[in-house]
């Protein structure tokens, strides 16, 4: 997963953007596009994961 990350530090909140997605048996991934309104990242294994995953 590829993203663009933004800090707004006023709030100390952190955005992103996903620009890529290689998970083809997610539902949210289209041609290699997450069409997700919004993800969350989850740690698995001490590695970063999109906890948003869903397979179709």
């Amino acid at each position: 997963m590829n993203t663009e990350t933004q800090t707004n530090q006023q709030k100390d909140v952190q955005t992103s953007t996903v620009t890529a997605c290689a998970a083809t048996s997610c539902r949210y991934n289209e041609n290699q596009q997450c069409t997700a309104g919004t993800i969350q990242l989850v740690v698995k294994n001490d590695m970063p994961a999109c906890g948003t995953y869903t397979a179709r």
